[in-house]
């Protein structure tokens, strides 16, 4: 399925097979049913027909017709609304056999088969983040980070889409681990079981142009001016956007993190550790 919208319009497929029994039934009743996202199970096909002396019925006697229509309009639940992509969609069909003598019903199978289709949405994209090396190395990575150390990190990012967007930074699931007391900090830490690295480390984050000219998510470049130079890590971790800066279509540039620990901060940090999950996301702007 392909068009420049990712929509799906009425799907139709071919009925086969056949049904056989070894009780003594008078007549059989099919009923074809199909599933999809926006419908659930829907009743589609029913036929009841004398049941023949060779105890067998095929799909293409019973019904008048074994084409079957698994959906009769479009259907949302299938649509691919993701420009420049494709996905691989499911539904699925059921046929039931129900076996009568008189009144009585003597037995039923059913039997479900799944179907999937691709559904290929040709527009072009209007926007498409790329960061360069991110499935490889984590954004930020620090070890061995004693007070008044400091540091940076930086990946290449753009916008490959054919609009402007905006392009926003998201920090979760932070976890602050104490990692056990060792001697020095035994003395002056007063919670042995939640780190407090996540409150010392300080970060900024900041898109930095082709011209060198810096646009900041996170802190600033100029505390006194423009709010706190960095930002406690314990105080970003909201879940939330935190900050956005505008991105131009074809635009490349690089998010520079930067991190450091004042010089006074005391011994409470020894082996603690802290982890996180940065999200980038973009969109028109």
């Amino acid at each position: 399925m392909t068009n420049a919208e990712g929509i799906v319009p009425p799907l139709a497929g071919e009925l086969s097979g056949s049904v056989e029994w070894d009780v003594p039934a008078d007549r059989v009743t099919l009923v074809a049913h199909t599933w999809t996202p926006n419908e659930e199970w829907t009743e589609r096909r029913r036929t009841t027909v004398e049941a023949s002396n060779d105890r067998s019925l095929s799909l293409s006697q019973a019904f008048d017709s074994t084409r079957l229509f698994y959906t009769e309009a479009t259907t949302p639940g299938f649509a691919n609304p993701a420009d420049a992509s494709t996905r691989t969609r499911r539904g699925y069909v059921s046929v039931t056999a129900v076996l009568y003598d008189g009144d009585d019903e003597l037995d039923r199978v059913a039997v479900v088969e799944p179907y999937e289709f691709d559904v290929t949405n040709t527009a072009e994209t209007a926007v498409a983040l790329d960061v360069g090396g991110a499935a490889e190395t984590p954004l930020l990575a620090v070890e061995g980070a004693a007070p008044g150390s400091a540091g940076d990190s930086a990946v290449t990012v753009s916008n490959d889409g054919t609009d402007d967007a905006t392009l926003s930074i998201t920090v979760s699931n932070l976890v602050n681990a104490e990692n056990g007391l060792i001697e020095p900090e035994r003395a002056v830490d007063a919670s042995p079981d939640v780190g407090e690295l996540a409150d010392a480390l300080e970060l900024r984050v900041a898109l930095v142009r082709g011209d060198g000219s810096r646009s900041y998510l996170v802190g600033s470049g100029n505390g006194l001016l423009s709010g706190p130079n960095y930002v406690s890590l314990s105080t970003l971790a909201t879940g939330d956007p935190l900050g956005s800066v505008g991105l131009e279509a074809g635009e490349h540039a690089h998010l520079v993190v930067e991190w450091r620990l004042p010089a006074d901060v005391g011994n409470e940090i020894q082996s603690d550790q802290v982890s996180f999950d940065v999200t980038l996301g973009l969109r028109t702007a």
